[in-house]
């Protein structure tokens, strides 16, 4: 039986509203563009045929299929069974505005009319008392879907409220395993994100250095706070998805993916490439340059109604590469444990993470792993970076996780001394990104406000102070070279990684300082390991013809930065703890990066350390 959900544990209850009569494309130079793309030959069991709204077979759409991305809390009262399952009350509550000659002609002189029926309520509203009135039906997230397909010209939907059989759970365990195919094989996903409302026309004309246009801005940055982009699920279906509509209440846009090398063009999606990661991350399993690092990044601050539903939705999204069980029986632990440790011993980009903190030295937002004691090398205490990261390293022998979930790495190393920014107005003392600039409880806000009067404090000790914590390793030439470290600008890492430099070192008297990113104070020694992330960073330039100079769209080219994990020793024990990463070489767009063996011999392989093991918790 069901029955509603307290107040003390209820879900977000919501009803969204979509504007049909108001719609605006934020990229009207791109036309329509979704009516001529095509997605690939897979076939879900079962679709929605939307001229009349049946759940027909998935192979009787010989044109291809759209699937749907939303909020689950979204689509209407979220109500709990007596077991732990969830189900949505599918009601009437949603808010469909259409223009009033496209509904009915006989209005009135009434600026407001309701009239009332079975089904539905109709509000007739004369907002500028002129000829522009609009009628807003009360109808159910169907009638939303129907619509948005009638709008968009969407012959077949898959939606996984009606293509899955919610009362099987053979059915819905079979679904999800082919969640990344259905996904993938789409000629586009719709993505539903009611928060977009764009009010002020004029947001369409003015220019925007990043995204054309400010209505084309807000709406990326609406999207990236919206319910939509905190959950697990829908993360996992960007991820797969070639392209993807946005769809808001009044305004949508457009994103598909660029998955090629540097030769590739994308005249779509050049002009929003700072700002925009989904040109990153869309299409994720055919991209040539892709690393688990980019998935962990978003991944690990996402929600799930399931606590499983977070493993399940990554594992999906490496799928061919990460193989478990869906199973909802098994233990959380065991389940989020073995997902991280095949990950690790496949992809080292795991440990290519840093700070998490805001400028000022508080926590900005916290993993929603970090509720299964997870090790220091799954980053779970960092923000990943956000490039694609390819891998070299001198490693003797092979690494492997074993059942403690303890990382085994054998290798040189080199000794540093970290010393944290104290001293300097832009500092980066842990800065983070706003892409995750989430609402948060009244206390945690206090205990961030008390925080940041600590870190102020804290941000007033004078370079002699370091001087006096550090003289006892740094000759005086360095601490001059130290004092320029202080007084430099640590920008760098922001633009390359995404996440903020927090402390520096030096690796000898002569040689410049070399900036980290560290989730953690470091009062002594600590490691770096010869593992080298190249991390493309992707940037689009205009072209320009060879006559005239004028613009023939956009060339995708990389911005290399070499980092190099940080490792610092756990307090009374043997064993090691993953703090973050340095930033080794940085390299301009316009230069060729040197070959990153190279790199790493040369740093290396005289080194006066002896190979050792490494056990990192």
């Amino acid at each position: 039986m069901l029955q509603s959900i307290t107040p003390e544990n209820r879900n977000n209850i919501m009803h969204i509203e979509y504007s049909s009569s108001d719609q605006r494309f934020v990229e009207p130079e791109l036309g329509e563009c979704w009516l001529n793309v095509t997605g690939g030959p897979y076939r879900p069991t079962w679709l929605i045929r939307t001229s009349d709204w049946k759940k027909v077979p998935g192979n009787e759409a010989t044109d291809g299929y759209c699937a749907l991305s939303y909020c689950w809390e979204q689509s209407g009262e979220i109500i709990k069974t007596d077991g732990s399952e969830y189900d949505c009350n599918n009601s009437a509550g949603h808010r469909l505005i259409l223009a009033a000659a496209t509904t009915t002609t006989d209005l009135g002189d009434s600026a407001i009319r309701i009239q009332q029926d079975p089904t539905h309520i109709v509000e007739v509203i004369d907002r500028n008392s002129d000829d522009k009135k609009k009628i807003i039906n009360l109808v159910t997230y169907d009638g939303i879907l129907k619509q948005i397909c009638q709008d968009f010209q969407i012959a077949y939907l898959w939606y996984d409220k009606i293509c899955i059989n919610q009362g099987s759970k053979e059915e819905k365990l079979r679904e999800i395993k082919q969640m990344h195919l259905i996904y993938s094989n789409a000629r586009y996903t719709v993505a539903l994100v009611p928060e977009i409302n764009i009010l002020n026309p004029a947001l369409f004309e003015r220019p925007d250095m990043y995204a054309k246009t400010k209505a084309r801005k807000k709406t990326h940055d609406i999207m990236w706070r919206s319910e939509w982009s905190k959950r697990s699920w829908t993360f996992e279906e960007l991820m797969m998805s070639k392209r993807i509509l946005v769809v808001g209440r009044n305004a949508h846009a457009w994103h598909q993916a660029n998955t090629g090398d540097e030769d590739d063009d994308d005249d779509n999606n050049g002009s929003l490439a700072y700002a925009d990661p989904l040109v990153q991350i869309l299409d994720f399993k055919n991209r040539k340059l892709k690393s688990a690092n980019q998935v962990l990044k978003y991944a690990q601050f996402r929600t799930s109604a399931k606590e499983h539903d977070k493993v399940f939705a990554l594992a999906n999204i490496f799928h061919g590469v990460v193989s478990i069980d869906i199973d909802y029986s098994g233990g959380i632990q065991e389940v989020v444990y073995d997902f991280y440790r095949r990950i690790g011993e496949h992809d080292l980009s795991v440990m290519c993470f840093g700070s998490v903190r805001n400028k000022n030295g508080s926590m900005r937002f916290k993993s929603k792993m970090a509720l299964y004691d997870l090790p220091s090398w799954t980053g779970v205490n960092g923000l990943h970076t956000h490039g694609a990261v390819s891998i070299t390293h001198l490693l003797a022998g092979n690494r492997f996780v074993d059942d403690s979930m303890r990382m085994h790495i054998k290798c040189k190393h080199i000794p540093i001394y970290p010393i944290q920014y104290v001293d300097h107005r832009d500092a980066c003392i842990f800065r983070s990104i706003p892409v995750f600039d989430m609402e948060r409880p009244e206390e945690e806000e206090e205990e961030e406000e008390e925080e940041e009067e600590e870190d102020t404090a804290r941000a007033s000790t004078s370079i002699e102070t370091v001087e006096e914590n550090y003289s006892h390793f740094l000759s005086a030439e360095m601490m001059t070279t130290n004092k320029k470290a202080v007084d430099a600008e640590p920008i760098s890492f922001m633009a390359v990684a995404g996440c903020g430099a927090t402390h520096f070192c030096m690796l000898d008297d002569t040689s410049p300082a070399l900036q980290l990113s560290l989730t953690e104070h470091c009062n002594g020694e600590a490691m770096i390991l010869p593992i080298l992330f190249d991390s493309k960073r992707p940037f689009f330039k205009e072209k320009t013809s060879d006559a005239g100079g004028s613009s023939h769209g956009w060339k995708m080219e990389y911005r290399h930065s070499y980092f190099l994990p940080v490792l610092k020793k756990r307090a009374g024990h043997a064993a090691y703890k993953a703090i973050g990463i340095v930033l080794f070489k940085l390299y301009m767009p316009t230069e060729a990066p040197e070959d990153p063996l190279k790199v790493l011999k040369q740093a290396f392989g005289d080194h006066r350390c002896e190979e050792r093991e490494f056990v990192i918790e």
